[in-house]
This record gives C-alpha cells, sequence and structure tokens, in this order.
C-alpha cells in the first residue's frame, strides 16, 4: 500500500474522503443533488478499514490490545473539533438567543441518532445534524474495542474479528429489509441499519492481511490492474445505486413502502461500491494515472486531511449564510459559494481544532506500540 513518504498516511484513503466530504457537502449545498448517503457510507468503510486495520497491527507487534490507547486517540481526534465547532457554538446560541436545543446532550455522548429517530430532526443547532453518523462510528467502536479486548490473545483472533464482522454485516443488512419504512428516520438514522458499511470496511482489513493476505490478482486473470478492475465495479455499483433515487423519482423525504425499499438498495449498491473504492485505493498497482495525478493534487489531500473538520462545520456554515448567499440571483453559483466557503471554513477549522492534537494522538499511538 503505497503511503506519504513524510507521514506515513495511505494518500489513496485522504483522496477518498476528500471525494467523500464533497459529496456530501455537494448533496447539502443544493436539493438537486440528492446523493450525499454515498458519501457517508465511504466514510463508514473507510473508517472501518483504518480502525480494524490498526487493531490488528497492534496485536501483530504487542500480542494485545492496549484499550486505553484507542479510546484516548479516539477521544483526542473526535472530541476537540466536536467541542469547538458543535458544543459551544449550540451552548453560546441558547446564551445568547434564549434557544433550548435538548438534544446536545446526545450530540456530547454520541446517541445522538436515537435522537432523531425518537423526537424528530429540531431541537438542535442547525446544520449539526451530521453529528448522527459520528454518533453510529462511536457506538460502533465502543462494541468492538470491547470484544476485541476479550478475544485478541486467543488463538486465530483475527478470524475470531472476521467473524464478529460478518455477522453484524449480515444482521445489518438484513435488518434494512424488515423495517417499516413509514419509520423514514429509523431507518436512515438506526444503528442497526447502518453499520453493516463500517462492517464492510473491517472485512476488508482483515482479509487482506495476515494471515489471509487475500490477492485478487490471484485469484483472477486479469488483463488490466487490479486497482482499475476493483474501481471500474465501484463506478458501476455508484450509479446504480444512485439510479434507485435518480429514476424512481425518490428521495430519502419519502416514506411510502416503494420510496423506502429504493432507498434500501440505494445504500446496498453504495456499500458495495465503497467496498470496491477502498479496495481499489489499498492495493499497491495504484490507480489509472489520471486518478493517480488528481489523488495526489496538494488541494484533494488538504481537503482529505481536513474532512472531519470539514464533515462537522460545513452545514451549519451553510445554514449561517443562507440569508446572503440566497440574494445571489445564479442558482449555480450559489451552490458553489455554499461549497466553497463549506470547504473552507472546514480547512481552517482543521488547522485550528484537530492538527494542533495530532501529536497527543501519537504520543497514545506509541503507548500502544510500545505496550508488552
Amino acid at each position: 500500500m503505497e503511503k506519504h513518504a513524510k507521514n506515513n498516511r495511505l494518500y489513496r484513503l485522504d483522496a477518498l474522503r476528500a471525494f467523500s466530504v464533497i459529496i456530501v457537502v455537494l448533496g447539502h449545498s443544493t436539493q438537486y443533488f440528492p446523493y450525499d448517503q454515498i458519501g457517508v457510507i465511504i466514510f463508514f468503510v473507510i473508517s472501518g478499514f483504518i480502525i480494524t486495520r490498526l487493531l490488528i497491527s497492534e496485536q501483530n507487534r504487542t500480542n494485545q490490545f492496549n484499550v486505553v490507547a484507542f479510546y484516548m486517540r479516539r477521544l483526542l481526534k473526535i472530541v476537540p473539533p466536536l467541542l469547538a465547532l458543535i458544543v459551544i457554538p449550540s451552548i453560546l446560541v441558547q446564551v445568547f438567543q434564549h434557544t433550548r436545543f435538548p438534544a446536545l446532550g446526545s450530540q456530547i455522548f454520541f446517541y445522538f441518532n436515537y435522537w432523531i429517530v425518537n423526537n424528530g430532526q429540531s431541537g438542535y443547532l442547525r446544520g449539526s445534524g451530521v453529528v448522527w453518523s459520528l454518533s453510529i462510528e462511536e457506538q460502533f467502536y465502543l462494541l468492538i474495542a470491547l470484544a476485541w479486548v476479550c478475544i485478541v490473545r486467543m488463538k486465530s483472533s483475527a478470524k475470531w474479528l472476521l467473524y464478529l464482522y460478518a455477522g453484524i454485516f449480515l444482521a445489518s443488512s438484513v435488518s434494512k429489509f424488515f423495517i417499516d419504512y413509514a419509520q423514514n428516520d429509523r431507518l436512515i438514522y438506526g444503528t442497526q441499519n447502518r453499520i453493516s458499511a463500517i462492517a464492510l470496511g473491517g472485512i476488508l482489513a482483515i482479509c487482506i492481511s495476515n494471515p489471509f493476505n487475500f490477492k485478487l490478482e490471484n485469484k483472477l486473470k486479469l488483463s488490466v490492474p487490479a486497482s482499475t478492475f476493483l474501481l471500474t465495479i465501484s463506478l458501476a455499483l455508484f450509479l446504480t445505486s444512485a439510479s434507485f433515487i435518480f429514476l424512481n423519482s425518490s428521495n430519502i423525504e419519502n416514506t411510502n413502502a416503494t420510496a423506502g425499499n429504493d432507498f434500501v438498495w440505494h445504500l446496498v449498491f453504495a456499500e458495495f461500491g465503497a467496498l470496491f473504492l477502498v479496495w481499489s485505493a489499498v492495493l499497491d498497482d495504484g490507480w489509472p494515472k489520471l486518478v493517480e495525478k488528481i489523488s495526489k493534487n496538494s488541494v484533494i489531500q488538504m481537503v482529505g486531511l481536513a474532512s472531519y473538520s470539514i464533515y462537522l462545520v460545513h452545514h451549519v456554515v451553510i445554514f449561517a449564510i443562507s440569508q446572503t448567499v440566497e440574494d445571489i440571483p445564479s442558482r449555480w453559483i450559489q451552490v458553489i459559494m455554499r461549497v466553497l466557503i463549506g470547504l473552507c471554513v472546514g480547512i481552517l477549522a482543521h488547522h485550528v481544532f484537530d492538527k494542533p492534537f495530532e501529536k497527543y494522538r501519537t504520543y497514545w499511538r506509541n503507548r500502544a506500540a510500545l505496550s508488552s
């Protein structure tokens, strides 16, 4: 897997993060692009892959799992931008506008997705609804960290983790098809319906690592590089996913049975599209030259590195500037302004509220590596 020389990051995954967050920002900037869930799903698969890869790497080095270091790294990554970009603005608005946000506690303690399910999409800072996906991720990693503590020293622990992920994926996938589509928020925001994408990323991480070391090129006689083959499949799956929204004229606001079923298939095809996309990114043979050139672009890399902060703050910014932007005559310029300002504020927020904590995350990462 090709990495950055300086900081050992997988630059293709950073490019995918940039691609994903741009999809989300664009989806929140115009009603004519109802595909933001594809961006969220790519984030989920990348997250599952990275976290699982780190768990297995630590286990291979130390034959154990430092759960304290794991949670400290997560807290130092998630909490500073969350406090600065969501929590403090919510408190300030409550103080100066005498507006109560009863959902704020659920955002802080990562059960906000179920707050939406039970209370609807109100009662929180406008634009901060994106925290629902963060809540699902943290709930998943709480479960996985506790499970990994139990199985990390078992013989063939990676296989047991694979079985766990496979069970989660199957249960979550089946759950989507048996939900009452009239309960639209439960379909979109329920943890049980969305963790399948995170589990897929974990399954990929395990399958391409020891003891599995699955290599596609050894299984199929391909006339093109394996990464190009996987990338092509991914694009086909994403187009199929989008077609369930576009061709059937349904979107996530619909609550009838047909629209609900279409949206489920939209999610399913997007999850497998994201799986093949991430798989193509972590192979050594590289993407096609043009795609590689775009992925290495400094702006793309900057957006990818700042993707978490962009994701958190962009929708708040879009609402904050809405009145000013709507005075612009051209609808297309309105969309471009929302996207660019959302991205720029997010990049700035990354440098102020996220990047300074990297040294502390590195400290806890090194503590885990030195565990014995």
